[in-house]
């Protein structure tokens, strides 16, 4: 049974994308227990670069990715999104909710977001794409050694020659997924947005011994997901 379990996580081992431990840079405030804040306004994600022209729905995908991982079900603090802020604040007035585009509501709730929360939670994707390094083709000299008889004085003797010949490596691509994001909690009470906790998390990802490198929409949800988990923890 034992043996079986080794295999079988021997096979994971060389059937998963090659993927080192994300690279992360945090920063907490001094007394901070995300445990303990009251109402977060949780911002869609935002890109710093240009999505890959290479997979279609990366945005889609993103951004249902970061709606799951900071759902309520999922934090300590209660959830709310720039819709529900802007129509929180248009009952308390008793005005009509006007007619706002995506973006309009995004940045009223942004404006508000003082009178009705302890923090705004922001995403941005700093970096994502594809990278390939290419290997030329590399030539070495080798040597094999052949048995030959050979006629010594008065009879056959088996002698070992030494054959020298050249050793062909094709050239190869090595490609490689990189990505970043970086997370930001701020104070929107405070005249100057106080950061109250941020954390950065970049990571590259390469083949596989059985399989390629992962999508870049894939790799983003994923740094995604362990930024998101980095700030949970508690310190």
């Amino acid at each position: 049974m034992k043996r079986i379990l080794v295999l079988i996580l021997m096979l994971l081992a060389f059937t998963a994308p090659a993927c080192a431990k994300p690279s992360v840079d945090e920063f907490r405030r001094e007394g901070l227990d995300i445990a303990r804040l009251g109402t977060v306004l949780v911002m869609p994600v935002k890109y710093a670069v240009s999505a890959p022209a290479s997979e279609a729905f990366f945005d889609e995908a993103v951004s249902q990715k970061w709606r799951e991982i900071t759902a309520q079900t999922k934090q300590p603090f209660l959830v709310k999104t720039p819709r529900e802020i802007v129509e929180r604040h248009n009952f308390v007035k008793g005005t009509a909710s006007a007619d706002l585009s995506a973006q309009q509501t995004e940045a009223e709730a942004a404006s508000l977001a003082g009178q009705y929360v302890e923090a705004v939670l922001t995403a941005t994707v700093t970096k994502c794409g594809v990278s390939t390094v290419h290997h030329p083709e590399e030539v070495t000299w080798d040597t094999r050694y052949e048995k030959r008889s050979v006629w010594v004085r008065d009879h056959w003797e088996d002698h070992e020659f030494p054959v020298p010949y050249q050793r062909v490596n094709p050239a190869w691509d090595e490609t490689s997924t990189v990505g970043a994001v970086k997370l930001e909690l701020r104070d929107p009470r405070t005249p100057d947005n106080t950061l109250l906790y941020g954390v950065s998390a970049a990571a590259e990802a390469g083949d596989g011994f059985f399989s390629s490198a992962p999508t870049v929409t894939k790799h983003i949800c994923n740094l995604l997901e362990y930024a998101v988990k980095t700030m949970a923890k508690k310190k």
